[in-house]
């Protein structure tokens, strides 16, 4: 999710010809410059059964991620969901 006030004129309803990023930078001035994200295990509910074709109580990472732009400022709040089968995440921690 990007704040509707941080986008000029129409929202799009799809960025084809670019990534999200790109498309705020060029359009709306806004470049993220890191995100924090949290990576928590959780289950399937009855929502993503219906809509994904998901089987019940299948394990998913859940990567919720906020990105902020170099004065720390939130510029995009997200929620994805991952199949662990299918994906790994690699954290780099740095002191």
């Amino acid at each position: 999710s990007v704040r509707r006030s941080v986008i000029q004129g129409p929202v799009p309803t799809a960025v084809m010809e670019e990534s999200m990023f790109e498309y705020l930078q060029k359009h709306c001035g806004l470049h993220a410059e890191y995100a924090v994200a949290e990576i928590v295990p959780t289950m399937t509910d009855q929502r993503m059964m219906e809509e994904a074709g998901m089987q019940k109580n299948q394990l998913l990472l859940l990567l919720h991620q906020v990105h902020y732009d170099r004065h720390r400022v939130p510029l995009i709040y997200s929620m994805d969901y991952f199949n662990p089968e299918l994906f790994k995440f690699r954290v780099n921690r740095m002191k």
